[in-house]
């Protein structure tokens, strides 16, 4: 699975855009900063990185 999961990653990796990327963030850190997420960007990808962080060690505990 960590394979298949690193092929995947390196593959959209390829493919980004920087000039992309930077709008995208823009337009996410304008969104939920105007749902009342004051840090933004900052605290979605913050989350999200828990998130994972959780997940992987509850995948590592089974």
């Amino acid at each position: 699975m960590y394979i298949d999961y690193r092929s995947n990653y390196e593959f959209w990796q390829g493919k980004r855009v920087k000039v992309i990327d930077e709008v995208q963030r823009w337009m996410m850190d304008l969104l939920l900063k105007s749902n009342n997420v004051s840090e933004g960007a900052r605290d979605y990808f913050g989350v999200i990185a828990m998130i994972m962080t959780m997940d992987a060690k509850q995948t590592d505990t089974m």
